[in-house]
């Protein structure tokens, strides 16, 4: 590709990016991934200043997710919680052996699979609301295109929720009861870095669409930490009780490594269980607690300065019935 077409390039995938930032400008509905938020400034200030030379490692392209919240007219069963899609967008800078970059280059949009979907619902889902570029009018440009989409896969789902209602299984007594468990066996999970603010929000998106649904939080930073919590049906559980439990916080965090994670390199994916334990329900729903009072503030960010107020931690952990853990959990990481 020549240098001047490179640089049209950019600057026009640049260009549909702010405009689909400005559209979606909800808090956290559309999320650069880490490397395109590094990068974007760099070629901001090469397509605006031609003086400028040109950077020295040129991305293939621009990622970032577009998180579509629920909607009413999804009509989606009451038994899904919070639910909501996940869209990867990728817009295309350099050419690859089986893609042409021009005037006509599309966005690529894929559905990331939630929890609350079949893998067929979600292919099916996807099949729908993703056309091939080469279906679309070439009059309509590349934000049409991204919110074309979007609107059909909000008529996708609504016609797919009828089979999302009828394919329900049936909940067992227990379960049925819209009163939640008191006893809960609770894991706590120790990732030697937590940041990205759209992995976050899929740890709790992901936490409250499982089945049953989980409790606990997310404390970003260096370290991270998770703990959740999955109720038990008796406040003395069985062996059953308690192997069924783990069996099903083990899929969720399969869910969260195979899809939410599914762009991180494996050897970043390490996630340590640092303590288990079976007791009182401690929170009431999954939750993120980064820079709340209750854990420091916002000054305590635990995004780029990865830094958190441990005594502010530990207090807020106390206040919760569950202090005297944290120093089990960090291990040499506590000071």
């Amino acid at each position: 590709m020549q240098h001047a077409d490179l640089r049209e390039t950019v600057e026009r995938q640049l260009g549909t990016l702010e405009l689909l930032q400005a559209v979606y400008c909800a808090e956290e509905e559309l999320v650069l991934l880490p490397e395109t938020e590094v990068v974007v400034p760099q070629l901001q200030a090469w397509t605006e200043n031609p003086s400028t030379p040109t950077p020295q490692k040129l991305p293939a392209e621009l990622s970032f997710l577009l998180t579509l919240q629920a909607d009413d007219n999804w009509s989606l069963p009451a038994s899904i919680d919070h639910p909501q899609l996940i869209v990867e967008i990728t817009l295309p800078v350099i050419p690859s052996s089986s893609l042409v970059i021009g005037k006509n280059s599309r966005p690529i949009l894929r559905l990331r699979q939630p929890s609350w979907l079949s893998r067929a619902e979600h292919d099916q889902l996807g099949a729908a609301h993703l056309p091939p570029p080469e279906e679309v009018d070439e009059e309509v440009d590349d934000l049409g295109y991204v919110m074309a989409s979007v609107d059909r896969l909000h008529s996708q789902l609504r016609a797919l929720a009828p089979t999302l209602t009828s394919s329900t299984p049936n909940l067992a007594p227990a379960e049925a009861s819209s009163t939640p468990s008191k006893t809960v066996l609770r894991t706590w999970h120790h990732l030697p870095s937590l940041s990205t603010r759209a992995k976050r929000a899929e740890l709790v998106s992901y936490a409250q669409s499982h089945s049953p649904a989980l409790t606990g939080f997310v404390l970003a930073g260096k370290p991270g930490l998770v703990v959740l919590e999955h109720p038990l049906p008796a406040p003395t559980p069985t062996p059953h009780d308690l192997a069924k439990a783990s069996a099903s916080l083990d899929a969720y965090w399969s869910a969260i490594k195979s899809r939410s994670w599914a762009d991180i390199p494996s050897s970043h994916k390490k996630v340590s269980e640092r303590l288990r334990e079976v007791g009182p329900r401690a929170w009431a729903e999954m939750t993120e607690v980064t820079r709340t009072e209750e854990v420091g503030g916002v000054r305590m960010g635990g995004e780029k300065g990865n830094r958190q107020d441990l005594a502010s931690v530990a207090r807020y952990l106390e206040g919760k019935g569950v202090g005297g853990r944290l120093e089990r959990v960090l291990g040499a990481e506590w000071s």
